[in-house]
């Protein structure tokens, strides 16, 4: 599917046509890296770190810090909301003395936070990665390729992985307010009922269902209230799990 939305982007007679894709898969991370010059964002979240040293640490108005350090944390902040709250983004050397460039030692990002030293990217959830990466692909990728945030189309998959549910709800809440602020496209693909939840009433929104059948894929724009129960109960959930239950905790 994503394969497919990436040609669509590149196709001559598309609506999407002329626009830059940027995908981020669902299998993803934020590593320490050694310093270089090039700045690539991978789909798999490589290069990341990268990108946040060199704003951070460079003397040129090409890379202001103010976008890590100001833009991107704010947005960090308003997605956690009452969750935790970041006071700083910064970049470490791992100090290595046995190796013998030490310029080529790994780079890592630390996040400060109330009443807390800075604490290492690797300590920290899967979760706070995922959200960094997605707020690396809206406001710092445009940026680098000196592009407008309408000339894009995003594809993020799985955001749910190891995300709770209010921080899921919170993210596509401000996914769905970048897109309508941008005028950007933001595809998602997602087995999360949040999602049917949150988007299902949603006047921006489509919510469209691909099945497989073994030998070829079908795709359905969900509109109707039946609709939508039917894909919950694709998503493996049936209102008699709850009915036949022998107790429930909310």
């Amino acid at each position: 599917r994503i394969e497919k939305l990436g040609s669509l982007v590149a196709s001559g007679n598309h609506e999407f046509h002329g626009k830059q894709f940027r995908w981020l898969k669902a299998d993803r991370d934020i590593t320490s890296e050694p310093a270089t010059n090039e700045l690539l964002l991978g789909n798999d979240g490589s290069g990341s770190c990268n990108i946040i040293r060199r704003f951070i640490t460079s003397s040129s108005d090409k890379y202001p810090r103010e976008l890590i350090q100001k833009e991107l944390l704010c947005a960090l902040n308003r997605i956690f909301s009452e969750d935790g709250h970041f006071t700083e983004i910064q970049v470490q050397q791992h100090d290595d003395g046995d190796l013998k460039e030490p310029t080529k030692a790994p780079w890592e990002v630390y996040l400060g936070e109330d009443h807390k030293n800075l604490v290492p990217l690797s300590n920290s959830g899967s979760g706070l990665k995922t959200v960094i990466l997605v707020l690396l692909n809206l406001l710092i990728a445009p940026h680098i390729e000196e592009k407008e945030k309408s000339s894009f189309v995003f594809a993020f998959e799985e955001l749910e992985n190891n995300l709770h549910p209010a921080l899921l709800k919170r993210l596509f809440k401000y996914l769905e307010h970048y897109a309508v602020e941008n005028n950007s496209f933001v595809f998602l693909t997602t087995h999360s009922s949040t999602a049917l939840d949150l988007f299902g009433t949603s006047p921006n929104a489509q919510i469209i269902s691909v099945t497989h059948n073994g030998k070829s894929a079908q795709a359905r724009t969900i509109s109707a209230h039946f609709d939508q129960l039917s894909v919950i109960a694709e998503l493996g959930a049936k209102p008699s799990d709850l009915l036949q239950s022998n107790g429930i905790i909310w």
